[in-house]
């Protein structure tokens, strides 16, 4: 139910973009913009995107039917306000799902090496597998310096805020010193996310989150 698509630009259009920016469909159907949050790979050729099919879906319907050499028709729009942090001492990503799609492009770009945390949440380890060639290997270089994993479907049923909530008091040091979080996902996770954020700067900063939105410290992308 949720594959990545890798898309290979044949005219250069992907020079002027990068990992957070978003891959866009038009669907003939409904004449409807969808939006994928994508990564911009090193090459600046090729984007990768992470994507659930719904069952009524048109668009997620359509893109698994691709085959390799299919082409596509897609444009590209910038999102300035969602692109790793320039000058970042140490970042937290937060994800859940196909919402880690931009975050595997930030990490891959990650060539200095700055301290990332990636908070991610899926069903079960099933759901890691999908990305687990890519991830890993990125660990192992150092461009990812930690992993915090959350599985809805396990026993010990947890979700991404669960785990925040378990890290409250490095999220709280990480914002202090003006680090910066970056949040991808799922609309509902954002609510979630967004409430536990703003209890443990509440508690531990004696700010509420919103202060440090204002900052830049911490942004979001969802749907």
């Amino acid at each position: 139910q949720t594959f990545l698509l890798e898309l290979t630009s044949k005219n250069g259009a992907l020079k002027k973009y990068q990992s957070g920016d978003l891959l866009v469909v038009r669907p003939e159907e409904d004449n409807d913009d969808r939006y994928y949050s994508m990564t911009v790979r090193p090459d600046k050729r090729t984007a990768l995107i992470s994507v659930r099919k719904h069952e009524y879906g048109i668009v997620s319907n359509y893109l698994a039917r691709t085959e390799i050499q299919d082409r596509l028709t897609v444009s590209f729009q910038h999102n300035h306000s969602f692109h790793f942090p320039e000058n970042a001492h140490q970042v937290i990503m937060i994800c859940n799902g196909t919402g880690i799609a931009p975050f595997i492009g930030m990490i891959e770009a990650n060539r200095f090496k700055v301290p990332i945390t990636l908070f991610w949440g899926g069903r079960n380890e099933d759901s890691r597998k999908l990305y687990q060639s890519i991830i890993d290997p990125l660990k192992s270089k150092g461009y990812i310096k930690q992993i915090r994993k959350a599985y809805s479907q396990n026993m010990d049923k947890k979700y991404v805020q669960d785990v925040l909530t378990e890290d409250q008091l490095f999220i709280s040091m990480s914002l202090a010193g003006q680090g910066h979080v970056l949040i991808c996902g799922s609309l509902i996770m954002q609510k979630g996310v967004e409430k536990v954020l703003d209890e443990i700067t509440q508690k531990n900063l004696k700010q509420p989150r919103s202060d440090f939105q204002e900052l830049g410290l911490i942004k979001s992308d969802c749907y």
